[in-house]
Parts: C-alpha cells; sequence; structure tokens
C-alpha cells in the first residue's frame, strides 16, 4: 500500500498563511467586539458600526480552518486491488477492476494539472480526480500504470496504428503512382504542397489583417489563394484533404481556404460601410454553392454515410460564404473607380462597441440624399475622436465596382 500526501512545501506554506490570516481577522473581531479601549479601536467603531464586520471575519476564520483540515486530511492511497480518494469531505473508493482508465486532464491557462481516474460506466461509480499537488506525482502515476490502462497512452497508440493504416493504403493506392516509390514520392510532394499552401494562409491573414498595405494586391493574394488551393486539391485527386484528422497520414490544406476567407470577411466589415446590401448575397451564396460543389464532387473522402461528414460539408460551406462575401465586397470597394455623390449630415450620437481585441466606432448621422431614417454609420477612430455631436460631415455615395453602394464619411467640406 502507497500513501501520497499534499506537498510538503505546499502544506507548510497553507498551514503558515492560513495561520497568520487567522491570527489577523481573530485579533480584529476581537478589537470590533470588545469595547473600544483606545484611539485606534474607538476610530474602528466608529467608522464600522454593527456586527456584519466581525460574523464576516468569523466566516473567514471557519474559511481558514476548513483549508487547513483539507490540507491534512486530502490522501491518495493505492493498495493491492483499489485506489482510494480521502479529502475532508469523505472517501471514495473504485476497485481496479472498477476502473476503466486513467488520463491526464488538462485546464487551459491552469498552472494545476489533473489525472482522471475513470469508472466503467457499468459499476455507476464517480471517477476520482487527482491533482499535481499531491506529492510524488510521477510515482503516484507509474503506480497507476502498473494497475491499471493509461487511456492516453492507448489513444496515442491508436492514433500511430491509424496513421500507420492511412499510410499502407496511400502506399496500395494505384491512384498515386504505379510503383510503391511513385507512390512516396507522391506522397512527400502533397505534404509539402499542403504545408507551403497553409503557411501562406497564415502569413496573407496576418499580413492583410495587421499590415494591410499595398492593400489591393493583398486581397488580390487573399482572394486567389483559395481558389488556387481548390484547384491543387482537385488535381492530387484525394491526396491532400479537406477533412483530414489530426495526425492523418492524410495532408490537409482546408487552412488555406479556410483561413484567407475570414480575414477577407473581416476587412469587408471593417473596412467598407455598405450602403444597400440588396446585390451582395446573391452572388455570395453563388460562390460558395459553386466552389462547395467543385470540393465534395468525386470526392472520395467523402462517402455521405456518416452525419459527421454532412456536418464537414455545412461548416466548409460557411466558410466559403464568408469568403465569398469578402471577395464581394472589397473587390466592389477597393476596386471601385466611380465619382462619389456628396451629401452633408449631421451627427446626432456617437457610440463605441467591440473588446479588447476589436473595436467599432459608429455615428449616428442624420438623414442624408434619399434617406428617410437616421443612419449608422462606422469610422475610423481618428474621424471619431475629432467629431462632436452636432458637428456637420459629408457623406461620400460610391456606385461600386459590382453596383454595391458604399460610403466614406469625412469632415465637412
Amino acid at each position: 500500500m502507497k500513501e501520497y500526501r499534499v506537498r510538503k512545501g505546499l502544506r507548510i506554506l497553507i498551514y503558515i498563511l492560513t495561520s497568520l490570516v487567522m491570527v489577523l481577522y481573530g485579533g480584529l473581531t476581537i478589537a470590533l467586539i470588545l469595547p473600544p479601549f483606545n484611539a485606534i479601536t474607538e476610530q474602528m467603531h466608529a467608522s464600522m458600526p454593527g456586527l456584519w464586520l466581525p460574523m464576516l471575519f468569523i466566516v473567514m476564520i471557519a474559511f481558514m480552518i476548513m483549508a487547513i483540515l483539507s490540507t491534512k486530511k486530502r490522501k491518495i492511497i493505492i493498495t493491492g486491488e483499489s485506489i482510494i480518494s480521502i479529502s475532508l469531505l469523505g472517501k471514495r473508493e473504485l476497485k481496479f477492476e472498477e476502473i476503466k482508465g486513467f488520463n491526464d486532464v488538462v485546464i487551459p491557462r491552469s498552472v494545476v494539472k489533473y489525472i482522471g481516474v475513470l469508472s466503467k460506466e457499468s459499476y455507476n461509480k464517480k471517477d476520482i480526480t487527482i491533482s499535481n499537488l499531491i506529492e510524488n506525482i510521477d510515482d503516484l502515476k507509474f503506480q497507476l500504470t502498473s494497475s491499471i490502462e493509461n487511456l492516453d497512452l492507448k489513444k496515442n497508440q491508436e492514433a500511430q496504428e491509424k496513421y500507420q493504416n492511412e499510410e499502407k493504403e496511400i502506399l496500395k493506392n494505384n491512384d498515386f503512382g504505379l510503383s510503391i516509390e511513385e507512390r512516396q514520392g507522391k506522397l512527400k510532394n502533397a505534404r509539402l504542397t499542403a504545408n507551403i499552401l497553409n503557411g501562406a494562409g497564415i502569413v496573407l491573414a496576418v499580413w492583410m489583417f495587421f499590415f494591410p498595405k499595398p492593400y489591393k494586391y493583398e486581397l488580390i493574394a487573399c482572394i486567389a489563394l483559395p481558389l488556387i488551393t481548390i484547384s491543387v486539391i482537385k488535381f492530387w485527386k484525394g491526396l491532400i484533404r479537406i477533412d483530414a484528422e489530426k495526425g492523418s497520414a492524410y495532408p490537409s490544406a482546408i487552412g488555406a481556404i479556410i483561413i484567407p476567407g475570414i480575414v477577407l470577411a473581416l476587412r469587408a466589415i471593417l473596412d467598407f460601410s455598405i450602403d444597400d446590401y440588396s446585390n451582395i448575397w446573391l452572388p455570395s451564396i453563388l460562390i460558395a454553392v459553386v466552389l462547395t460543389a467543385i470540393l465534395i464532387i468525386g470526392n472520395k473522402e467523402l462517402s455521405f454515410q456518416k452525419g459527421k461528414e454532412y456536418f464537414t460539408i455545412l461548416s466548409i460551406a460557411v466558410f466559403i460564404f464568408a469568403y465569398g462575401y469578402g471577395a464581394v465586397v472589397t473587390t466592389n470597394c477597393a476596386f471601385d473607380k466611380s465619382e462619389p455623390e456628396m451629401f452633408g449630415s449631421q451627427v446626432l450620437e456617437k457610440t463605441i462597441s467591440g473588446g479588447r481585441k476589436s473595436t467599432s466606432y459608429d455615428l449616428k448621422l442624420s438623414p442624408w440624399g434619399n434617406k428617410i431614417e437616421v443612419e449608422k454609420v462606422s469610422v475610423n477612430s481618428d474621424l471619431y475622436n475629432n467629431l462632436q455631436v452636432g458637428d456637420k460631415v459629408s457623406v461620400y455615395r460610391f456606385k461600386g465596382r459590382l453596383d454595391i453602394p458604399w460610403i466614406v464619411v469625412d469632415y465637412k467640406r
């Protein structure tokens, strides 16, 4: 039998800190309950009347006592036939035959990691969770490995077997070459091609989102890359996939389609104020339908027999729609050479929305041109900060390269 407690250094730290807190709160409670006996206690009684604060201090002392008892009582015991978890709330035991296995549980942005000991569903027992605050955690994990199955190790082995089976499948497929050497060469080139395309998508996205200059050339690159990627996927006849799972032997280039599309849509929303959306939806939907159809027609990786595959197709269609929307709007506005109409308007209200990563500066403008209602328009931060409610502004209305009217708000001219 082996017993594991909370780490010694951590136990000592908890005992010291909780004791200090209890002394502090205890002293303050006594000072507030007893009649004032000097100038300091008189000032404390005057500034904190009533008993609610002493009661709060007593509750805090109770929490500190519970922390000490919990630390002292917390332990994990591994016997020859079971694992036992003891805490302040009680005792929990799982016999080895009742255990499905154990795995590592990682909580994002947390320094505390856990081992989850999972019970078999048929026994209807609660799992046991062990944190890395327990001493000798590596030895504890070794003891578990010798008695029950490591589910992470099993998962990794299954993933490795799947990878090897897929690679064998590729090397046996005559569609990818007449000899094993030719198929190996094509697989290597396909992986390199997918990595280049995905890498280009990431570079373009960062460049386009954070450093959008030269703007038009970046737009052309972002619009072209997904089209090039779709052509490459069709060219490789299933060797480069759109839905390859993590750890698959098949390379995937879906990132080179999705990432530029998202950035294009964001740039369209952030950079341009559309006056009339009616001519946007048809070309955006048409692009989504046509490109999604090109991807799935003749695609051997999709058998249309699983619900997951339909979800994959729907997800791709949504991302391609975002690409189509971004491509239509940015092409319409960035490459527009029409002469604008100018209208006068007035700032009625200013609002800022968004968070740390994205902020929208909006103005509510009085009706202009043929408008009969107040219009809400996004502007850049400099213009927003320099304008006040009541100021006059000029609204420039452009026809749009694709007949999608859009506007620019500027200082009154």
